[in-house]
């Protein structure tokens, strides 16, 4: 029992929102629609917003229990004409954890198979992807190119690819807390936190195939730079060090914020909101389809 409690302490503490989520397609109103409602809303284009491991479509992005910590409603003011949504998914770090897990690959084929239920790739899209939610992305990505390894690709019709994908701290060489996790967990251990693990051959095929898949799709990274506190005495924890949420040949930008902050925003001036609405401006060139913004964005370093 003491080891138990040890593990899911270490776990929530490098990934407090490790709430319990029902799975499914959430507006920004924090409530679940359905897919009648959506086809109906007259947008011009899909923002898509897809949280990490052990990770809450509402919680990982708000700030604080208020409602207007929470950004991503501010880009549907910002950006009229723009359908926010946030895909929920149930994932664990340790298999006692009990809410639900699958590998990667699998978690792909399930989110994937949501979007299209509620019309993803009709229109231009763009990813926002926190952690593991970005591994989630580059998957469903990649098995859009012609060269997939992903498990029954061919099975489903494949989405278009987004306009562009925009990652926070997500794991692309792995994860050393995972390493730390799966060793300590043993039979434990989830297909969530193996899959993470540094190091790990599935993501050296994933990167590979993303990058082969992902030719003329913008791409932007933010790096977390300071360690996650923790409430063991022990030294912070590094989630994602920027070795691994780098790309080779991608902007990226550090910032100061841990694993836990980097996708949270207390106001609009905040770095990393007004860089994602930079962002989502270029990779939909919303000047030229109608849409405008009233936010500026700041430099990105």
């Amino acid at each position: 029992m003491f080891f138990k409690s040890f593990l899911l302490s270490l776990a929530n503490d490098a990934i407090p929102e490790a709430l319990d989520v029902e799975q499914g397609v959430y507006r920004v109103s924090d409530r679940f629609i359905h897919p009648e409602e959506l086809y109906t809303a007259g947008h011009l284009a899909d923002i898509v917003f897809l949280h990490g491991v052990g990770g809450h479509p509402i919680d990982t992005w708000q700030a604080s229990h208020s409602d207007e910590s929470f950004w991503p409603k501010w880009l549907e003011d910002d950006l009229p004409g723009v359908r926010v949504l946030m895909i929920g998914y149930r994932s664990e770090l340790a298999a006692f954890q009990k809410r639900g897990d699958m590998a990667i690959s699998l978690r792909a084929l399930n989110v994937a198979d949501m979007l299209r239920a509620y019309g993803i790739g009709k229109r231009p899209y763009v990813f926002i992807c926190h952690s593991m939610g970005g591994l989630i992305a580059k998957a469903i990505i990649r098995s859009t190119g012609t060269d997939s390894s992903e498990p029954f690709n061919t099975s489903f019709p494949r989405l278009p690819k987004p306009e562009g994908i925009l990652f926070m701290g997500t794991p692309h060489r792995g994860s050393h807390l995972a390493n730390v996790l799966s060793v300590l967990c043993g039979t434990y251990a989830s297909s969530s936190s193996v899959g993470l693990r540094a190091a790990d051959p599935y993501l050296f095929e994933l990167q590979r195939g993303f990058m082969d898949a992902a030719a003329r799709i913008h791409i932007k990274i933010y790096a977390e730079m300071k360690p996650v506190r923790t409430m063991l005495g022990l030294p912070g924890i590094m989630v994602v060090p920027l070795e691994s949420s780098a790309i080779d040949g991608v902007e990226t930008v550090p910032v100061d914020k841990d694993h836990v902050a980097l996708p949270k925003c207390t106001k609009r001036t905040d770095q990393v909101y007004t860089g994602t609405v930079e962002f989502i401006t270029h990779c939909l060139a919303l000047p030229r389809i109608g849409l405008a913004t009233n936010a500026s964005a700041e430099p990105s370093a």
